[in-house]
Order: structure tokens, then sequence, then C-alpha cells
């Protein structure tokens, strides 16, 4: 069975989530925030939640940013979604951690 087409979004740039996952496991510990700027299918914000990270996940594509919301409510994920004044991105975060850019 393949492990991998379970987590495909249909998001051409989606990384691996073992990769995500050894990479924040190996970066950062237990309640760090995780920031994803180019957060596309939303593998890194979706992994830190995973792994009781909280996290900031920003993207100037409206595709983008509906890919990891809807990621994030499957996961069960709290977060809220930021749009900035500029209307140049988005972001999406944990309840208890905010920025505006």
């Amino acid at each position: 069975e393949n492990v991998q087409s379970k987590e495909i979004q249909n998001y051409s740039t989606q990384k691996p989530v073992e990769l995500l996952k050894k990479i924040i496991e190996t970066a950062s510990d237990d309640n760090m925030i995780v920031a994803d700027f180019f957060s596309g299918s939303g593998t890194t914000a979706k992994v830190a939640n995973d792994l009781g990270r909280k996290f900031v996940a920003c993207d100037v594509g409206i595709n983008a940013i509906q890919t990891t919301r809807d990621r994030l409510v499957k996961a069960g994920a709290g977060f809220d979604i930021l749009k900035s004044r500029t209307n140049v991105h988005f972001e999406i975060t944990t309840n208890s951690f905010k920025v505006i850019f």
C-alpha cells in the first residue's frame, strides 16, 4: 500500500508528510512555533499540529489557503484565518498565536 497516496492533496509542490515530520522534530521542540510562509498544500502546518507545535502558515494563493484550511479542519486543528490589510497574503494560525504582517 502506498502511504503517500493517502496524503496527496493534488498540489504540485506538496512535500511528503514523513519528510516534514523529520524536519520539524529535528528543528523544534513541543509548543514551539513553526512558520511556513509559502504554505501551499499545508503539509507543514498539518504536521506541526500533529506534533504539538503551534504554527503560522501564509500564502498568496487562495487555492493554497483553501487547501490548507480543508486539511487542517480534517486534522481537527484549531486555527484562525486572517487576511492582511494589503490583500497581499493570508495567514492561518493556531488559536493561541496570531501574526498579521
